[in-house]
């Protein structure tokens, strides 16, 4: 379990809606980027006067100065996915985040292009992690990284779809059949519909009882792909000492929360690729 406030730290506490959010606040109170502050959650905003954990709406964690190596290692990173990957034509904006007593980053690109810089079954991002490898082992060959690709998927307007269009010259009533026909297709072969706050808000406090008792948990209502991908990124995003894993056989599966210790690290990468391709 963790602990509270870091002892000898120059420590500021950030308070946010999200881990992100805090983050940022809290570096900004000390002055630095958010890249070059650590966080620890204040275990204590989950609890009451009782001691017991409750479901709390923000987050809460202590932040405090990375070291100079730290920080070193974070700009080279950074510096060398953003090269790269202008290099393979595509434009993005790195976040990096680091844990400095484990020296490992998690390297988060958000972009456009998510499914190319992904590739098919996540090859092309092993490459490009492969060649980071490679560029940080003369001065920080000790580091691990890993890479993260929100789904943020391109949206096209092509051909097909205008050929759909209702002709000009047809008549009224032919073209409110066509649409009421392509709207029932459309209807019955899209998954039902999600939404996504409450799903981020439900995994939210799944993952914070979790922490705090420190027991994997089963979240009890199947999900869909669209709705388990909401779960798997909210957790790799928000709770870096946490892991998810997808539960069931068919379309529709329960999701597992659990502590990262249960798990290998990159399991939240493979499980949002896995929900990728099933869309």
């Amino acid at each position: 379990m963790l602990e509270n406030k870091p002892e000898g730290l120059e420590a500021v506490q950030a308070e946010g809606h999200s881990l992100e959010e805090a983050l940022s606040i809290g570096a900004r109170r000390l002055e630095l980027n958010p890249g070059e502050v650590e966080y620890r959650l204040d275990l204590d905003h989950f609890r009451n006067d009782m001691g017991r954990s409750v479901g709390m709406d923000t987050v809460k964690i202590w932040v405090w100065p990375k070291n100079r190596e730290v920080i070193a290692a974070a700009g080279d990173a950074t510096s060398f996915i953003e090269e790269l990957l202008n290099h393979m034509g595509f434009s993005a904006k790195v976040d990096i985040q680091t844990r400095e007593q484990e020296k490992r980053a998690k390297i988060r690109i958000n972009t456009e292009y998510a499914a190319r810089i992904v590739g098919k079954r996540g090859a092309t991002l092993d490459a490009v992690k492969e060649l980071l490898l490679a560029h940080m082992k003369s001065e920080h060959h000790d580091w691990d990284f890993i890479l993260e690709v929100p789904d943020r998927r391109e949206r096209r307007r092509d051909g097909p779809e205008r050929a759909e269009e209702p002709r000009r010259n047809a008549r009224p009533s032919e073209r409110h059949a066509r649409g009421r026909k392509r709207s029932s297709e459309r209807s019955n072969s899209r998954e039902p519909r999600v939404n996504e706050d409450r799903v981020v808000r439900m995994v939210r406090k799944v993952a914070r009882r979790v922490i705090s008792k420190g027991e994997p948990e089963l979240i009890r209502k199947e999900l869909n792909s669209f709705a388990r991908r909401i779960v798997h990124v909210t957790i790799a995003n928000e709770f870096d000492d946490l892991t998810t894993e997808s539960i069931g056989d068919g379309p529709v599966k329960r999701v597992k929360v659990l502590p990262r210790a249960d798990k290998s690290v990159e399991s939240n990468n493979t499980q949002i690729q896995d929900e990728n391709r099933l869309e």
